[in-house]
Formats: structure tokens, C-alpha cells, sequence
């Protein structure tokens, strides 16, 4: 599964301000000018973590299932186990939070 396509529009609209900031920074900062450089550089980072880390959990512009056309959520490790006497090689990553469809 990729990416939704709106999750790296928002990515790029996240670095939008910190792009202004650095372009109509003077061309000799000051002290206070590279901490607020730096500030917005954290909170772009958190941000982007929060969305990207919030689309893999489905909560977030999420895959949609195939079949119901329903937010897909991650698998959590541990959380889906194969049968006995089978050995999975790879498990799948994704399950619809409403049919239970497995994507690999």
C-alpha cells in the first residue's frame, strides 16, 4: 500500500511557513531569528511525524478497503497470528476496520 496522495500534499503545505521564514529571513541573522528558524523546523518535523505516524494507524486520510471502501488501519506486531502448523513468511501489514480484509 502507498501513500495516500493528500498525505504528501499536506507534507509540502507543512514546510510551506519555515520556506517563508528562511526566504524573507535577513541575510544576517540574528540569535532570536535562527531560534524561531529553529522552532519552526521542530514543529514542521512534529507535525509531519503526527501525520504520517497517524495515516499508517488509519486515523488520518487512510487507505481505503477494497471491498467496503473503509478506512484501513496498520497491523500492530503481535496483534495477528498465523494458524498452527502454518509458518507465515510475511504476514500481511493491513486490515479494514470494518470487514477485517487483510492487504499484504
Amino acid at each position: 500500500m502507498k501513500r495516500n496522495p493528500m498525505v504528501w500534499m499536506a507534507s509540502l503545505l507543512i514546510f510551506v511557513p519555515l520556506a517563508w521564514l528562511l526566504w524573507s529571513a535577513p541575510a544576517e541573522m540574528a540569535p532570536s531569528d535562527i531560534a524561531m528558524s529553529g522552532g519552526a523546523l521542530v514543529t514542521a518535523l512534529a507535525l509531519l511525524s503526527l501525520l504520517w505516524r497517524g495515516q499508517a494507524q488509519g486515523r488520518w486520510l487512510a487507505h481505503r478497503c477494497v471491498t467496503c471502501g473503509r478506512a484501513m488501519r496498520k497491523i500492530l506486531p503481535g496483534e495477528l497470528r498465523p494458524p498452527p502448523g502454518q509458518n507465515a513468511s510475511e504476514p500481511p501489514t493491513w486490515r479494514c476496520s470494518h470487514c477485517g480484509r487483510l492487504y499484504g
